[in-house]
């Protein structure tokens, strides 16, 4: 039971990690995509840059994904004992 107690605790952190990435984020993507603003040199176009910010929040929820997988091994688990 304490594995997935803890198995818990990890997806709501990571949950969490993810809840505080979009609104991080969130206003950068907006910000790629305003055409008022010049890009940064090099940077190919406008969803590029606001892709490569969206790539940011993906990463958190890989975690919050694997957080559940992990969670789901460990209920099943239970299940066996």
């Amino acid at each position: 039971m304490d594995k997935t107690k803890q198995a818990l605790k990890n997806l709501d952190d990571w949950s969490k990690s993810l809840s505080n990435a979009i609104q991080i984020y969130s206003p950068q993507i907006i910000e790629a995509l305003n055409k008022d603003i010049p890009l940064p040199e090099g940077c190919p176009s406008r969803a590029s840059l606001a892709d490569l910010v969206l790539g940011k929040i993906y990463e958190k929820l890989s975690e919050v994904n694997a957080s559940y997988k992990y969670l789901n091994d460990c209920i099943w688990e239970e299940e066996k004992n």
